[in-house]
């Protein structure tokens, strides 16, 4: 969802592409097939976005699409499992070189399941007008398991992370997550995001006071 910063202003086309491939779900030696997987195809545009057609895999996990160019738009696909919704990468639009061997990967969830901080980086700018310093930190999440990491309330994140003391007017940006899915309270960032396996970065800003001291 993301790529809408980037999209094109071109005008839709009338040529069709073709993407096709399989619902798999990860397991801890090997990927199993998933029949009969709801497979939902979204379009995202800067005036609209959400889906235009829906299948249902085969007894192989197989789904196939035939959708219209368009590229003033990014198109996703989406498949549904253990309650959350795993999407692809953005889809190829040229119809000589067609989406036709995508693994749509989807896996069972945990609430203890490790989750490792890869990096995580920390850029403090000059002093503005009033003194502060915007700040804005990277990091990088992996999980290296198998399954999805969801926490085991709702009321509790799947991730949690300290910010330094006096952090003003934090916010979450665009990297791999939801903004909306992270919440500033007192001195934490708290995500609330499942956490599939691979890696993702959060992006979040805020500004630090003028005399922070260490």
């Amino acid at each position: 969802v993301a790529a809408l910063v980037a999209l094109p202003a071109g005008a839709a086309g009338q040529e069709t592409a073709t993407v096709s491939g399989r619902v798999m779900k990860m397991g801890s030696s090997d990927t199993v097939p998933i029949p009969g997987a709801a497979v939902v195809l979204h379009r995202i545009a800067r005036d609209s976005q959400g889906p235009i057609d829906s299948i249902t895999a085969g007894a192989g996990g197989q789904f196939r699409f035939r959708h219209r160019v368009d590229t003033s738009a990014v198109f996703l696909l989406s498949s549904g499992f253990a309650g959350i919704e795993y999407f692809s990468t953005p889809l190829h639009l040229d119809p000589a070189a067609p989406d036709t061997g995508l693994v749509l990967l989807v896996s069972d969830t945990s609430s203890i399941v490790l989750v490792e901080v890869i990096s995580r980086h920390l850029v403090i700018s000059q002093p503005i007008a009033d003194g502060t310093r915007p700040a804005l930190e990277i990091t990088v999440l992996g999980n290296p398991g198998a399954v999805t990491r969801v926490a085991g309330d709702s009321s509790l994140p799947t991730w949690a992370a300290r910010l330094p003391k006096g952090a003003l007017g934090a916010q979450m940006g665009q990297g791999d997550v939801s903004p909306g899915s992270a919440v500033f309270r007192n001195d934490s960032m708290l995500l609330f995001a499942p956490l599939a396996p691979g890696q993702k970065e959060l992006i979040y800003s805020y500004s630090l006071p003028a005399r922070p001291g260490r």
